[in-house]
């Protein structure tokens, strides 16, 4: 109904659809007074008058309510097709950085791993990523060293207090060699 209303008023105007409500208005009105003239045996001026002034009356407010809520029910079609266009963007934003970020974690994981370099990765000395040479060098796997619940035990006993001291000296932001 909303694009057969839209359809009139955009290509005859709001008068064409004024005039398209009063008619049928009219027609009912006439037919009610000439029904009430018969019946009831009424004075049939009054009564004709009615039936033509009432919907003149009538047509012009609906049509203008008509328009509006045309032009309200296009504002928010507009509203709605522009946030799924968003979303649609977003989505596939969203797709685009989740496949470049696993790309990422890929190429770094295979650049830890590849490393003759020893790598171990804690959280208070919680082991939270070890790699195969670290764990080699150490006489573990990885999985291993990743159950343990501290990995100071694996340093020599006498620098255990040294490497936790440096440890908590960097965390803190203050000096501590980088090796030793």
């Amino acid at each position: 109904m909303r694009n057969a209303v839209k359809k009139l008023i955009s290509r005859n105007g709001s008068v064409f659809v004024t005039l398209a409500i009063s008619l049928p208005c009219i027609g009912g009105s006439v037919v009610i007074a000439l029904i009430d003239i018969w019946l009831f045996g009424h004075d049939p001026v009054p009564l004709i008058y009615l039936a033509f002034i009432t919907p003149a009356l009538i047509a012009p407010p609906i049509t203008y309510v008509l328009v509006l809520l045309v032009e309200e029910l296009d504002q928010a079609e507009q509203t709605i097709l522009e946030r799924e266009e968003r979303l649609s963007k977003e989505s596939a934003d969203r797709e685009w950085m989740k496949a470049a970020f696993q790309e990422s974690e890929k190429r770094f994981r295979n650049l830890i791993e590849g490393s003759i370099q020893g790598i171990l990765i804690h959280r208070d000395h919680k082991p939270l990523f070890v790699n195969h040479t670290w764990a080699e060098i150490h006489g573990y796997t990885p999985e291993e060293i990743l159950a343990m619940e501290s990995v100071v035990s694996l340093v020599v006993p006498h620098d255990q207090d040294r490497v936790v001291w440096y440890n908590y000296s960097r965390l803190r932001g203050g000096e501590a060699p980088v090796a030793y």
